[in-house]
């Protein structure tokens, strides 16, 4: 995948004001970009909704008995008084060689990572082994996605998981 698709799927990410309450947006558009292989047997795309409005998404690549999970949250802390920033916090802007924008750090940098990764390994058709993205709802207020997806046995079955969170 080409760089500037790369920061195209960023930038989408960040234009979506998905403060708590408001994920499923973020669902929809990751799910989106999964769907050309949703016909694929080695593919599989659930939106699990937590309340209206509040989807977690989990996308299921590859083939393997052994699963690596890979996990990032879809929400974002509001971005309070909009006058006090730079720049519109929903408009990716590359200043010095640095993206910002809302979410750009936490967490959907990390999430857009994931996302990337799995979407080039399915262009390569090469994936090495059974990957499993779980993107929640409700981080920054109390984990609500995580716990759900994990009481649902969505993380049932996972050789390791592996979180994009940034260190701060």
């Amino acid at each position: 995948m080409k760089k500037e698709k790369q920061i195209e799927i960023l930038s989408n990410l960040i234009a979506i004001d998905s403060v708590n309450d408001k994920e499923a947006e973020v669902a929809d558009y990751i799910a989106s970009l999964f769907t050309p292989y949703k016909d694929r047997e080695d593919v599989e795309i659930q939106q699990i909704p937590y309340t209206p409005g509040r989807n977690n998404l989990v996308v299921t690549i590859g083939k393997g008995s052994k699963i690596l999970g890979f996990s990032g949250h879809e929400d974002v802390v509001d971005a309070g008084d909009l006058s006090a920033w730079d720049s519109d916090p929903y408009k990716a802007e590359i200043r010095d060689g640095k993206l910002y924008g809302r979410g750009a750090t936490d967490m959907k940098g990390g999430l857009a990572a994931l996302v990337i990764m799995m979407l080039e390994f399915l262009e390569a058709d090469n994936t090495p082994g059974k990957i499993r993205l779980l993107a929640t709802v409700g981080e920054e207020t109390g984990e609500y996605g995580a716990a759900q997806l994990t009481r649902e046995g969505y993380a049932d079955g996972l050789a390791g998981l592996i979180i994009a969170e940034t260190l701060r």
